[in-house]
């Protein structure tokens, strides 16, 4: 992809659901944060979820880009409105949200993490997830 028009940083309140809780037990995280400072040494699945409103200003032609951090573990499934996601071509850790978005959107990532097993990987929202806009013409 080329380099983005426009960027915005989703950091700050999140949700997140650690390994093993229960669906509900949804509890405010601030991002930027580590999978150690979330869930301890603890392996697993962890849920992270954020709202957003759609960007402004998008022209006929522009795409919309989720950019997830390198070094949050395996990614299992990252969706917008509940719809799955697609990498970009050959980028993983930038998906399409173009034909998904709505004035007002929640975003999800599902990760895998094992801590004891990647001590030099921080895992988890350790940087924020970044909405990228592109021009379709480059």
């Amino acid at each position: 992809m080329p380099t983005p028009l426009h960027r915005i940083r989703l950091k700050g309140p999140w949700e997140a659901l650690g390994p093993g809780a229960e669906h509900d037990q949804w509890t405010r995280i601030h991002v930027p944060i580590a999978w150690r400072d979330c869930f301890g040494m603890v392996p697993g699945t962890a849920r992270f979820r954020r709202n957003f409103h759609q960007p402004t200003g998008i022209e006929t032609g522009e795409r919309v880009g989720i950019r997830l951090p390198i070094g949050i573990g395996t990614v299992q499934q990252v969706s917008v409105n509940g719809t799955v996601l697609t990498p970009f071509s050959g980028d993983e850790t930038l998906l399409d949200a173009t034909p998904h978005l709505e004035s007002f959107n929640r975003l999800e990532c599902e990760i895998h993490f094992d801590p004891g097993n990647s001590p030099e990987i921080p895992g988890g929202l350790w940087e924020a997830v970044w909405i990228e806009i592109f021009s379709n013409s480059e």
